[in-house]
């Protein structure tokens, strides 16, 4: 036996889970993080915006979805840095507030 970590090895896989409640163990906060990349809301606003004034806010879209992406890394290293720590409590004011 050798110990490639990318070598399937017989007796050391899981069956995958058959039941909902089973698949959603396996859901972390990684999930969250990606659902909240796009939403309902970024569609809608982008499309209107789009169909009203062109392209003149073109870079109002662009710098948003920059600044979107700053806050949600912000985000995801304060969780696992409370998740390391063992610190899931409220948001205080020192935290980034996500």
């Amino acid at each position: 036996m050798t110990d490639d970590p990318y070598t399937i090895q017989s007796g050391r896989t899981r069956e995958p889970p058959t039941s909902l409640f089973g698949r959603l163990r396996y859901l972390g906060p990684g999930i969250i993080v990606s659902g909240s990349i796009v939403g309902s809301g970024e569609i809608l606003l982008t499309a209107t915006l789009g169909a009203t004034v062109g392209f003149v806010l073109l870079w109002w879209v662009l710098f948003s979805c920059w600044v979107k992406s700053l806050v949600q890394a912000g985000c995801t290293s304060d969780l696992w840095r409370a998740i390391r720590l063992g610190t899931l409590d409220a948001p205080s004011s020192r935290r980034s507030g996500c």
